[in-house]
């Protein structure tokens, strides 16, 4: 194989590594343009069940997940962790139980509830983020834009 060939196959080769493995660290910034080039709606945002614990008659599962904060100032954008809970009322448990249902199942029914919710929370997360995009849609619209006559409202 000749040398250009070399280089050429190993440039191809990082290039398709940067663009295809492309990791993120948590506390790392990135540009406004290098976001609007995500594509947010597949981003897993690394999830994972961090603690459980029952308050009354509510089991609270506390997960964790990746996200982006913005800095309005530097028009940067964080790598953040963050931890959020979602809440399995036990009231529904006992519903289950109550209709004649075994033990184990009413506690798959309650996991795949609660796997559910924490689910839809990813995607209004990655939903979120794509609206984040292009910044400057965000300041076109004024206060001004939403005036509404009163006689339409009659």
């Amino acid at each position: 194989m000749e040398m250009k060939q070399k280089i050429g196959l190993i440039a191809f080769a990082l290039i398709a590594f940067v663009t295809v493995g492309t990791a993120y660290q948590i506390g790392q910034t990135i540009s406004q343009t290098v976001f609007d080039n995500q594509d947010f709606l597949s981003a897993p945002l690394n999830i994972e069940v961090t603690r459980k614990e029952r308050i009354d008659n509510t089991i609270f599962v506390y997960f964790a997940y990746d996200s982006l904060d913005y800095n309005a100032a530097g028009d940067l954008w964080t790598v953040v962790r963050n931890e959020t809970r979602t809440p399995y009322h036990i009231d529904k448990y006992i519903a289950c139980r109550m209709a004649g249902n075994l033990k184990a199942e009413c506690v798959a029914t309650a996991r795949a509830e609660v796997k559910a919710d924490i689910i839809h929370f990813r995607q209004n997360i990655r939903e979120w983020l794509e609206t984040q995009k292009s910044k400057e849609f965000a300041e076109e619209i004024t206060i001004d834009d939403i005036d509404i006559p009163t006689g339409e409202l009659n």
